[in-house]
Formats: structure tokens, sequence, C-alpha cells
């Protein structure tokens, strides 16, 4: 590193503490994260907003440019410093430090209600326009301020009408080529073609903060080339049509709300896979779907999905409220809260409620096992839990059940799923069994803004799958089994508060797991029989001995 010059001036070097003692200035615990929402101390607050402000690149040349009411006054001497102004009065106001970064061409196409500005006053009058009253009525100056202040709005708890929206005439819109949930590199091909503006990129299929979409093309392997069919008429954007739970309740269906909020009631238009066959209706959507979009009261004559590609006249898109691994929009969250509240008070009014709920995975006999599972389920039975298996109930039963509960433990972790159609604060204590120890975050991500309070029990131990790839001959972990820690989740579920299970016995335990171990070889085996791509019989066999010694 250089040294300064000598008699030159010092580089300022801000100071900032360490993390811990910013938690501990708000008043915080260290655990803070496992809360939604927490106390801070107010003076405080204030100071590191100041500090925050303090620490922004400042112009002062601009500042006294930008607001002729501040070069008065600093004239007069009332103020004498203009940093000092903006610091403690200016970023609340909403003046800026500096020149914003701003693009006229990307303002005008934005705001198209401003083309009279523009027509007599060209790029300044629109620049002035944009300093003196569009930032303040939220519009974006330039396309990467957009795309910063997305950013905060997934986590700052803000007014309605704040999720990216479009509406396009004469949208492409294809079905997509398999497979509809793919890794990154493939990505999903197919729904709107939309581009790669800022705009573009948080309509498109989005998971973990990213668009994952991409519109397949003829260099595509499997692509099926066909040129797209008009659809006359007015639809919105729906999404993927899709069997699997999990990812019909992360990603697929979280436009349903947003759009309604921001269009009104339209015909949801759906992509399912090419197939060339004509669109069809609500009936050929899978089941867990359908049970969604009836507990978000979408009435089936407003559902149409597409098995081809189409030119649709009026296409309207509405951002996903929540994506797959990433954080649900403080917006989308408050839609779901007001929206279950009154959903699920009518559903079942006064019906049968349940103080402690165990969500079980032991009835998934063939995939994801925790070994050992219903001999602790017979033992939290004894103290009074109620065994829930999800799977055995619809959509609108598993809610109902886990929005009524204050106490909740998830094994495994597929069935927190079912929470994210409820909003901020409805659901109880929460406690995640994870299989195995990656998992915690990626449900956590779920239960957080959603739940009283999110704790995680000591995981399991993931053994392995003997089930692989066809393609790429990696093991498939989500159909593997896991062994508990007995001795820490005994712990665990003793220190918490959540059951005593003075009957609990380890030696039964482990007879437990090892029968369940044997079910699940069997019900493999007859999965490969009727083709689940699996290794070979001798690494199979190999698989069944190591786990066997391992319990």
């Amino acid at each position: 590193m250089t040294a300064p010059q000598a008699g030159g001036p010092a580089p300022r070097c801000a100071y900032l503490p360490r993390h811990a003692e910013i938690v501990r200035g708000f008043g915080l615990a260290p655990d803070f994260g496992s809360f939604e929402t927490v106390r801070v101390d107010r003076r405080f607050l204030e100071f590191f907003i100041e500090e925050y402000a303090r620490l922004i690149p400042f112009d002062a040349g601009f500042y006294a440019r930008c607001y002729a009411d501040l070069a008065e006054a600093a004239s007069r001497g009332t103020v004498p410093d203009l940093h000092a102004h903006f610091v403690a009065n200016g970023f609340r106001e909403g003046r800026l430090p500096g020149p914003p970064r701003f693009d006229p061409v990307y303002y005008l196409e934005s705001n198209p209600d401003l083309v009279g500005l523009h027509e007599s006053g060209g790029a300044p009058a629109l620049l002035a326009h944009y300093l003196r009253h569009g930032r303040a009525e939220g519009r974006f100056g330039h396309p990467l301020e957009r795309m910063d202040a997305e950013r905060w709005r997934q986590y700052v708890p803000v007014g309605r009408n704040n999720l990216a929206r479009a509406c396009v005439d004469d949208a492409v819109v294809r079905a997509f080529r398999p497979p509809a949930i793919a890794p990154d590199q493939r990505g999903f091909r197919g729904g709107p073609e939309l581009g790669d503006t800022p705009l573009a990129d948080l309509l498109r299929h989005r998971r973990g903060g990213r668009a994952v979409d991409r519109c397949p093309t003829d260099d595509t392997p499997d692509h099926i080339h066909m040129t797209p069919l008009p659809l006359p008429g007015h639809y919105a954007y729906g999404g993927i049509a899709y069997a699997h739970f999990g990812h019909v309740m992360a990603e697929t269906i979280h436009r349903v709300l947003p759009t309604r909020r921001l269009f009104g009631r339209r015909k949801l238009l759906f992509v399912d896979e090419f197939t060339g066959a004509p669109p069809s209706g609500f009936d050929s959507l899978p089941q867990t779907q359908r049970e969604a979009l009836a507990y978000l009261q979408v009435p089936p004559e407003d559902v149409v999905v597409l098995h081809d590609d189409r030119v649709v006249d009026r296409l309207e898109i509405a951002q996903q409220g929540c994506e797959l691994n990433g954080v649900a929009h403080a917006e989308y969250l408050a839609m779901l809260t007001e929206f279950s509240a009154a959903r699920l008070d009518a559903a079942w009014p006064g019906g049968e409620e349940a103080r402690r709920v165990y969500v079980s995975r032991s009835r998934l006999s063939d995939r994801g096992l925790l070994l050992g599972e219903t001999y602790l389920e017979r033992q939290l039975a004894l103290e009074g839990w109620t065994i829930f298996h999800p799977q055995a109930h619809s959509l609108i039963e598993q809610m109902q059940r886990y929005y009524r509960a204050e106490i909740l433990v998830f094994a495994g972790g597929s069935a927190i799923h079912g929470t994210e159609l409820l909003g901020v604060g409805q659901l109880g204590d929460c406690f995640i069994w994870p299989r195995w120890d990656t998992q915690t975050r990626f449900y956590h991500k779920v239960l957080a803004p959603r739940a009283r309070h999110v704790r995680t029990l000591p995981p399991a131990c993931l053994l392995g799958s003997p089930v692989v790839d066809a393609a790429t001959g990696a093991r498939q972990d989500q159909w593997g089994v896991s062994l508990p820690n007995w001795a820490a989740l005994v712990h665990a579920l003793r220190a918490e508060g959540l059951a005593e299970l003075r009957h609990f016995n380890a030696d039964i335990a482990r007879r437990a797991a090892r029968a369940e171990l044997a079910e699940y070889i069997g019900n493999i085996r007859k999965l490969g029989e009727i083709g689940l791509p699996l290794v070979d019989a001798s690494g199979f066999a190999r698989f069944e001995a190591e786990v066997m010694t391992l319990i």
C-alpha cells in the first residue's frame, strides 16, 4: 500500500464498529435473527441513520445548485456547513447528496405520461422533473436505481403497488420444454418472451434473486420448432403448470395475489409442457396446483393452460411475490397476511385445534426417511402431541392445522412449503428438525417472517442414497435416509420444554430404524423395477450393508 505524501491530506477512513457492537447498540440479543420483529433502541437508531448519511459521498456544489433555499441560507450564514445539513436534515427530507444516476431515454420509456414535457424541454426537462417530482413519486431515473430499490423492497415494509408489473401487447408465450424445474445452467425454457431489460428481469421466472428462464431456440437440442399461433383476448400470466408440491408452493403460484391486487380479476394463463395440443382449462392442471388456486379463490373458468406457443393479444404480468430459495417481498407478505386470515377463519370457524403438532415424514416410506421416526412419534403422542401426516390432507387442511397450532415441529422440512401462503405472524413457535445440517437456512427463510419464533433442533446425519440421476450419475439425497442423533435430539426437546420423553429407549429406537430401513430398501427395489434409475446391483447391496452397520 502506498503511504500518503508528507504534508498531504490524510485519507479519510470511516469508522465502522464491529457487528456485535452494532447489534448491542440496537439492544438486540445475538440470536435476533430467529425473530421476525424486534424492538430497537430509538436513540441509537437515530444516531445510526445519521452515521449512514455521513458516509454517503457528498457533493457540496451540487447540493447548493440543486436546492436554492439552502444556497441562500448558506450565503446568509444560517446554514454554515452544507454537509452537516445533509447529515442532520437533508437525508431525512429526501434531498440528494450528489448528481443522481439518470438516463433520460429510460425515464421517458418508463413514464410515457411525460412525452409532452420531453417534446417541449428535452432531456434537461426530464431531469428537472425527476429531481423536483419524480423521485418523490417513486419513479426511477436509471435502470440500476430500479434494481437497487428492488433489493431494498424485499426487506423493507412498503406500501401497496411496489411489486414490478407490465402490460405487453402481442406477447409471445411459450409452453415449456421439459424439464420445467431444471438446474440453473439449463433453466426453465418457456413462458413469456420479455427480453433482458431490468424490468423484464424482475418479471421473468426467478429463483434465489435472479431470473432462470430462457427462450427455447432452434439451437436447443430438444427444441420443438413451432410458429406461435394467435390467442385472442386479454390475460394475466400465472406461471408454470407443475405437479411437485414443494415447487408449486415455493415458486409457481406467487403471481396470483399480486395479479389480482395490481390488475383486478383476469383470466390466468399457465404454461404446461409443450405437446402441440390446443389450450385447456383448470382440470388439466395437477392436483396440487388446483388445490393452491382453489385456496386462492381462483374460479376454474379463469384458468387457461397452454400446451403450445401462442401470441397473446394483451398480457399483464406481475412480479412473483416469492421465489424459491429467496425472500418473500414485504408487500406480498402483507397481501398474504390479509388474505389468509380472512380465508382460514372463514373456512374452518371453530374447527378442531391442536396446540402441539408434530409434522411427520414417516409415511413417505420410499424417500427422505428419518430412520426411527415412528418410534419418536409414539413417544410424543404419549405426551399429548398431535402427529400430523400432511400428505394425507388437503392443502387447506394443512394450512388450518399450522395456522391454529401454538407449537409446530417440522420433521425433514418439505412440509414447511405448506406454510408459504401464510402471512406475517400467522404461525406460532416453529422448530425445524433437519434431515441434514445444510437444510436449515433454506427453510428458515420460509418460516422466519411467518412464525413467532423459529428454532432448529439437532440435525440428523445423512447416510446417503441408492438413487442416482440417470444423466449425471449424481446421488439423489432427497431420496436418501438419515439417522437421528437421538441423544442430542432428546436433550434439545427437553431443554426447549417440548417433551420429557421419560420412556424413550435408544435400543428400541435403533430396532425401529432397522425395520424402517428394510422397508425403504424394499420400496426402492420395487421402484427400480418400474423404471426409477438406480445404482447397479452391487452398489445397491453395498449401500444397504454400509447403512445397516451404522444403525
